[in-house]
């Protein structure tokens, strides 16, 4: 299936230990991370742990990385709590 260039089709995150199995499967011990396995299906993830915690500049670069062999591919992050929630502009 393909979409319009300006529409991306993903999940919303990729860490959840209940996805191991049917999601995932041998992906790890065929050695993909799980964002390239997402990426050869995906053309987008969202990224919902920045709503609990910002991430670390290395952990976005590895990310990056990963999903690099896949130009369409993009990450789209959800917006920290306090921005969102506490709706505090300063951090």
């Amino acid at each position: 299936m393909s979409f319009p260039e300006n529409i991306r089709c993903g999940p919303a995150g990729w860490n959840y230990s209940h996805w191991q199995e049917p999601v995932y499967g041998d992906a790890a011990a065929r050695g993909l991370h799980r964002i390239e396995f997402l990426a050869r299906y995906f053309d987008a993830v969202e990224i919902n742990t920045t709503f609990h915690q910002f991430i670390l500049p290395e952990v976005a670069r590895l990310w990056a990385a990963k999903a690099a062999p896949f130009p369409r591919f993009l990450f789209s992050a959800k917006l920290h709590r306090t921005f969102t929630h506490e709706r505090r502009l300063e951090k």
